[in-house]
């Protein structure tokens, strides 16, 4: 929805916009926002960078380490531990 629809659903609303550089959006704190949580789930998997504000994270690796570490004893274990 955009801000002049949501300001006649909504009078109250606050709306914060995006700060602009030369006619367009400036991205640069969202960017730098990104690479930091992209750093953090690197960390726990392997992270693979689809988009601005998309990433796919593989938990595979930590998954088996965290059952070698700790085996559950059935899979309903697994599904209540997740």
């Amino acid at each position: 929805m955009r801000g002049d629809e949501a300001k006649r659903v909504c009078p109250g609303i606050n709306l914060v916009q995006v700060p602009v550089a030369r006619g367009k959006a400036n991205l640069n704190l969202y960017r730098s926002a990104g690479v930091e949580v992209v750093a953090i789930l690197a960390s726990k998997g392997k992270c693979e960078r689809a988009s601005i504000d998309e990433v796919y994270l593989d938990l595979t690796d930590a998954a088996k380490e965290m059952l070698l570490q700790a085996p559950l004893d059935s899979p309903e274990g697994i599904f209540m531990e997740a």
